[in-house]
């Protein structure tokens, strides 16, 4: 699409595995789009931290992101999570846990009742910005 002259909304995708040189599988054709302006490639190595900025799991990436995550989530973006139940329940918990951060700091609600309201927020968004293909 990019290649015929079209322009994307920007697209950020987390991308965890053990370790860069054993099962970062598509890293040629996720480098090209990256180079394209298709997506920003954000990695955690469980094995490998170091060369993902310390973050061990995608959790830990999308918490270390953040503020380049929240703009574009305020403005609309959706979450896809394909992983295990285990990831998507890290994930779930990161999302709620900004949602927090985010209010205390940026719109300073007086009505926001933090954890709880932050919940009720995602789970409002379940399955239609936030959507799971999860495995166990």
């Amino acid at each position: 699409m990019i290649r015929s002259g079209r322009k994307l909304a920007p697209a950020v995708l987390f991308f965890g595995c053990h370790a860069p040189d054993q099962d970062d599988l598509y890293r040629e054709e996720l480098d090209e789009w990256e180079a394209l302006g298709a997506v920003e490639v954000r990695r955690a190595y469980s094995r490998a931290s170091g060369e993902s900025g310390g973050a061990k799991h995608v959790q830990d990436r999308l918490w270390a992101d953040r503020e380049d995550v929240i703009p574009v989530w305020v403005k609309g973006a959706k979450v896809f999570v394909c992983g295990s139940r285990g990831v998507s329940d890290e994930v779930r918990e990161v999302c709620v846990r900004m949602r927090e951060e985010y209010v205390a700091e940026v719109e300073k609600e007086k009505e926001f009742e933090g954890e709880k309201d932050a919940r009720k927020w995602f789970d409002s968004l379940r399955n239609v910005r936030y959507v799971m293909d999860v495995f166990d």
